[in-house]
């Protein structure tokens, strides 16, 4: 079975995701749904009149609004340690095209992402949190309810896990009171 690869140019480099092996995945879109899920589905519930208690009516076109809601709180309930760990298993597959000048000929060398990290986002920060939605989209899109984004489909992960009132991730590593999802 073929595996998805997808490219994209971010900040002028041309950037190429495959998709995760299965269980690279699962474990990738588990820890998505833990660190990212629960101020997801409170951003969205914050943009929309009725406090979206079913995100998964809600369509991709939400997400933007949502996102702005739900940035302050993604960072600062996600440690340093968290934010590698997600970073690492979302761009394990991701290659950036770099040119290189060799005896006068210049060429495209293909790298992987996180072996020249530092360099290829030196000045960049921005380009990774888009690079890291990209390589969200080419592993989970398919999950949400409409295909075609995969931070919805995080949220409607974390909104049917979590139940309709996530609490904050400082209560616990999965962001929820208790070890069984309950509401408090």
């Amino acid at each position: 079975m073929p595996t998805e690869t997808q490219e994209k140019e971010i900040g002028g480099r041309k950037f190429t995701v495959a998709q995760l092996p299965g269980t690279r995945g699962l474990h990738a879109f588990n820890k998505c749904v833990r660190y990212l899920g629960p101020a997801l589905v409170t951003g969205i519930r914050g943009v929309t009149k009725d406090g979206a208690e079913d995100i998964g009516s809600k369509d991709s076109t939400l997400l933007l609004s949502a996102l702005e809601t739900a940035l302050p709180r993604l960072l600062s309930d996600m440690s340093e340690s968290q934010f590698d760990d997600l970073r690492t298993s979302l761009l394990a597959t991701a290659q950036v095209d770099v040119e290189v000048e060799e005896r006068g000929v210049t060429i495209t060398k293909r790298y992987n992402v996180l072996e020249k990290f530092d360099l290829i986002f030196r000045g960049r920060v921005f380009d990774v949190y888009k690079l890291l939605f990209f390589a969200i989209q080419v592993n989970f899109g398919t999950f949400s309810t409409d295909g075609s984004n995969g931070l919805l489909a995080i949220a409607q992960g974390a909104a049917s896990l979590f139940g309709s009132r996530p609490t904050s991730s400082k209560n616990g590593p999965s962001g929820v009171s208790g070890s069984e999802g309950s509401q408090p």
